[in-house]
């Protein structure tokens, strides 16, 4: 059974980013089967250049993720939500 977890951020470019970067990489090294997503609340219009980078470096490619708003929906579906900010 896979559930979701989603991080929540204001911006969705750089908190919420990193936390489920590193969620995705530990829980599929772990043999977890999670799904892993994050949002906002008022979303930028991209991520922060400084996270892409610094997870680009540690083999992490979140270039592809595009800032986006949380819906009521998914914060009701979602197994766990972490809050950073």
């Amino acid at each position: 059974m896979s559930h979701t977890i989603l991080f929540l951020c204001p911006h969705n470019a750089a908190k919420s980013v990193l936390a489920a970067a590193y969620c995705q990489h530990l829980s599929a090294q772990c043999g977890l089967e999670v799904q892993v997503t994050s949002a906002g609340t008022e979303p930028d219009a991209a991520v922060s250049p400084a996270i892409v980078a610094l997870l680009h470096a540690e083999g992490l490619d979140v270039a592809h993720h595009r800032p986006r708003h949380v819906s009521r929906e998914e914060l009701g579906a979602a197994f766990r939500v972490v809050s950073l900010g």
